[in-house]
This record gives structure tokens, C-alpha cells and sequence, in this order.
């Protein structure tokens, strides 16, 4: 299991199998991302952190429950979630752009 953890962070491919149990995928490093999609011909491609931060958050849900709190780490979060140094901290990353 160690090797293809290992193998997976090194080229990205991660293959799926019976003892593995998750989709064959490849793990996009941020900065390739955009060149993909100007290589297909997508325009003014913007990716965005989808958590952000806010992921690390063990007491995400008490900050979203408070009206306050949650006004204040949603502006954060809309301020943040396309600058690329921080990118890397995100969960989960999204890509948009024109056909």
C-alpha cells in the first residue's frame, strides 16, 4: 500500500483496484490546471478553493451557525477562495472557464 501511495504522489496516477477500493484518477498539480484547460481551447480558466481554510475548521459548523461568525468567514472565503497560495490548503479545487 506504502508504494502506491508513494507512486501516486510522485506521478499524480492513482489506479484503482479491488484492494485499493477508489475511481483510477490523477491528482492535478494546481499550476498544470490551467494549461489544460487553455489546451483545450477553454478561456479565461479561473480555478477557486471550494473549502479553503475553512476545511481545517474543527467547529466549521458552530462558525455557520453563528449569523456573525458566518457573515465574516463567508466574506473571507469569497476574498480568498482564487488566490493561489493558498490553493494548496483547499480540499477541493475547482476550475471554470468559457467555451
Amino acid at each position: 500500500m506504502r508504494r502506491v501511495v508513494d507512486d501516486s504522489a510522485r506521478h499524480g496516477l492513482l489506479r484503482g483496484n479491488e484492494r485499493i477500493l477508489f475511481t483510477t484518477a490523477y491528482f492535478h498539480d494546481p499550476d498544470e490546471i490551467l494549461g489544460e484547460f487553455g489546451d483545450a481551447g477553454l478561456r479565461e480558466a479561473r480555478r477557486y478553493a471550494l473549502e479553503g481554510v475553512f476545511g481545517l475548521y474543527a467547529d466549521i459548523d458552530e462558525w455557520l451557525d453563528d449569523p456573525e461568525r458566518r457573515d465574516m468567514l463567508l466574506d473571507v472565503a469569497r476574498r480568498s477562495e482564487g488566490e493561489p497560495t493558498l490553493l494548496g490548503v483547499a480540499g477541493h479545487m475547482l476550475t471554470v472557464a468559457q467555451a
